[in-house]
């Protein structure tokens, strides 16, 4: 198998890597780590890794569970960009009753359709379940 090639993509903070991966199934980090190794998408993994405001997401086989956390760390970084400091980065922003949490769960949901093309509302019974 050759290594694929790859594009990255930065908009308003946001860093998008696109792989051609037509030979293999599923990625893995590991495997993104591997093709990207001595370029800037490297360095700007290793950046993103190490911050815990990051979102990495392999888009793929994520569990709806993945998707629900994902999601929830994307309102969190929201709700950073609000003003709105979330001390316990465990925090379901989709339990917290107000306007910013709401509007910041809303974008974050919205940032899943676009990027992601996932609807974040085929995970919600995850949240029934936890009740």
């Amino acid at each position: 198998m050759h290594e694929p090639l790859f594009q990255m993509l930065e908009q308003k903070g946001l860093l998008l890597i696109l792989i051609d991966s037509s030979e293999t199934e599923h990625l893995t980090l590991d495997m993104v780590k591997t093709w990207v190794k001595g370029s800037k998408a490297e360095k700007q993994i290793k950046a993103l890794e190490e911050n815990p405001m990051s979102v990495i997401s392999l888009v793929g086989e994520r569990t709806d569970q993945q998707i629900l956390d994902q999601t929830n760390k994307i309102a969190i970084f929201f709700l950073a960009a609000m003003g709105f400091e979330v001390e316990d980065r465990n925090t379901k922003v989709y339990e917290l009753e107000n306007t910013r949490a709401a509007n910041a769960w809303s974008y974050a949901r919205s940032v899943q359709l676009l990027l992601t093309q996932t609807d974040v509302d085929d995970c919600m019974y995850l949240i029934d379940e936890e009740s």
